[in-house]
Parts: C-alpha cells; sequence; structure tokens
C-alpha cells in the first residue's frame, strides 16, 4: 500500500520521465489513477505552453488596459473600416502574431507567416485569423456595428478574459486528444516490438498505457522547447520524441516481460 501511494505521486512522474525499466509498478494502478495522471500532465504541458507565455507578455506590457489605452497606436474602427495612427506589430513568444496596418487594403491568406501558429491581421476593411489549421476571414462591418477605439475596446478587458479563458480550455482539450492520439499510435507500432522466447507480448491495453507514460518526457521537452521560443527545430524535437518514446516502450515492455 505504502509504494502505491508513493507512485501516485512525484514518484509516478520521476518514474514516467526517467525509469522505463519501473513501469511495472504504474501498470498495477487503476485505469482511474492513468485519468488523473493523464489530466494533470496536460494541464501542465498547456500551462507550460500557453499561460506561461502570455503571463510574461502581459507582465511586460504591463497589462491589456495599460498596453491598449498607453503604448497601443490610437485606433478607431466604424463604418466598416479600420483606421490606425501607426502599423503595429508583434508576437508572443513566437506563437502568436498580431499586425495591424490601416495602410492595407485587405489582408489574404497568402499573408499569413507559416512560422506562427496563430495569427491576428488587421486592415482597414478585415480582420484576417489563423488558429492552427483553422483561417477565418472577418470584415470589419461584421466584426462591429458601434464605433470602436482605444477606450472601448479596454472597456471589453472582462470579457476578454473570458474569451481567453475558453481559447486556454479549448487548447487544453486538443493537447490532450493529440497526447492519447500519439499515445494509441505508438502503442499500435510497439505492441509486440518486445516478446519473450515463447512469444509472449504485452497486450494492447498494457501498450497503451507504457505509450501514456512514456510520452511524458518527451512531450515535456516539446513544451518547454516552445515556451522558449524554439531554439530546436521542430523537426528535430519531432525525431527525438518519436524514437525517445519508442526505446522508452521497448525498454517497460523487456522489463514487464522480464527479458532484460
Amino acid at each position: 500500500m505504502q509504494q502505491e501511494k508513493k507512485a501516485g505521486s512525484l514518484e509516478r512522474l520521476y518514474i514516467a520521465c526517467f525509469r522505463p525499466s519501473r513501469y511495472k509498478e504504474l501498470l498495477a494502478a487503476g485505469t482511474a489513477r492513468h485519468i488523473i495522471y493523464v489530466c494533470a500532465i496536460i494541464l501542465f504541458l498547456v500551462i507550460i505552453e500557453a499561460v506561461i507565455p502570455f503571463t510574461a507578455w502581459d507582465l511586460s506590457v504591463g497589462g491589456l488596459n495599460r498596453l491598449i489605452l498607453e503604448r497601443f497606436p490610437e485606433f478607431t474602427v466604424e463604418k466598416g473600416q479600420m483606421t490606425i495612427e501607426s502599423p503595429v506589430e508583434f508576437d508572443i513568444n513566437g506563437i502568436i502574431h498580431f499586425k495591424a496596418d490601416s495602410g492595407v487594403k485587405k489582408y489574404e491568406k497568402k499573408d499569413f507567416d507559416e512560422k506562427y501558429q496563430e495569427e491576428l491581421l488587421f486592415s482597414s476593411t478585415n480582420l484576417l485569423i489563423k488558429m492552427g489549421s483553422r483561417q477565418a476571414d472577418v470584415a470589419m462591418s461584421d466584426l462591429t456595428s458601434s464605433r470602436l477605439d482605444n477606450k472601448s475596446v479596454a472597456e471589453m478587458i472582462p470579457m476578454m478574459r473570458f474569451f481567453l479563458a475558453v481559447y486556454f480550455f479549448s487548447t487544453y482539450v486538443i493537447k490532450g486528444s493529440e497526447y492519447m492520439i500519439g499515445a494509441v499510435f505508438f502503442a499500435l507500432i510497439c505492441r509486440a516490438a518486445i516478446r519473450t522466447p515463447e512469444g509472449k507480448y504485452v497486450n494492447l491495453k498494457g501498450t497503451l498505457v507504457i505509450a501514456v507514460y512514456a510520452k511524458t518526457l518527451f512531450s515535456l521537452l516539446h513544451s518547454v522547447n516552445i515556451c522558449a521560443g524554439s531554439p530546436i527545430g521542430e523537426t528535430l524535437m519531432l525525431i527525438l520524441g518519436t524514437f525517445g518514446t519508442i526505446v522508452f516502450i521497448d525498454k517497460a515492455e523487456a522489463a514487464v516481460l522480464k527479458v532484460i
């Protein structure tokens, strides 16, 4: 009982990241414990990738209210037209790209920059949005029927923070789905990678649980890399994560089957 209690706390994370030969201890836990672990890891990944960079940026600009009222150029949106005193462009940790330029008649999809995952491009007549694979083109006349300026937008900050919370929640759901799809993929390709001399191998359920834990370290490294502004290329991180996860799964299966 004492050992199970330890494996349910920080030691569970330690084993997942650094001791694949001890994954058998994690397999002994019930399904609920595995689900709680995944939920916690996904939350941690979202905090590293999205919450920390946004919070750091928010503090660096002195908060949204100060940014809009004091540091942002004066702008108005009225009668389907956006005008801004001077063009403005910035990004948040190399992930979210913002650009507003009333000198541009209309932004088109070709104006997106591939190096950013998400973008908001404001021209004099439209707002072009990219969120991952999803894109939207919103006319200024559809964006608002009333006059918008710095002051009125600042008054909308509480609502903006609500939508920000919705964004973080949707990011959590998407990240969780991606994590589990990846775990299923690794479970399928590694299910029978390690066999005993008699031909026995870990069943699919066991391999799936192993894959969930094996992805932990490399998912954390990927998130930290994003938080740091991606100093390591995405392709290299993908290769590292793929081969590292497979190695961890193989070591865990070998330990479970006692072939090492």
